[in-house]
């Protein structure tokens, strides 16, 4: 995990999740459609796989990415970097896998928040 995480990780109801992320608050609770905050820090175009109970390839998922202060301030912000979803392709061993670019020179923290809905 980036190390402008770990401040994030450390906050109460935050979970630190594989592949990097901090989940922001609790897991999705509803197997029908449910949301999660996710945190992550990148620079460029990359790949980035977020974790979720109930999220499976029949799954819809919509995700929006916004910067966060990486000293632990969960409200995004409108910074001066783009930030930009490419794909979004969820799964069925529970993950989302993005394809995101943070059009920065550094690394930036962001949150990807996203929403789910599977068929009843």
């Amino acid at each position: 995990m980036h190390a402008s995480l770990n401040s994030l990780a450390a906050l109460p109801g935050n979970e630190a999740l594989p592949h990097g992320t901090v989940r922001l608050g609790p897991a999705a609770a509803d197997a029908g459609q449910g949301s999660e905050r996710h945190a992550m820090a990148g620079q460029g175009v990359f790949d980035q796989i977020l974790s979720s109970p109930f999220v499976t390839s029949a799954s819809r998922v919509f995700v929006s990415l916004a910067e966060i202060d990486p000293n632990g301030d969960r409200k995004p912000f409108m910074g001066a970097a783009p930030l930009k979803v490419y794909n979004v392709v969820p799964k069925d061993d529970h993950t989302v896998h993005l394809r995101i670019d943070i059009d920065w020179p550094e690394e930036l923290a962001v949150v990807a928040n996203f929403f789910y809905v599977n068929e009843s």
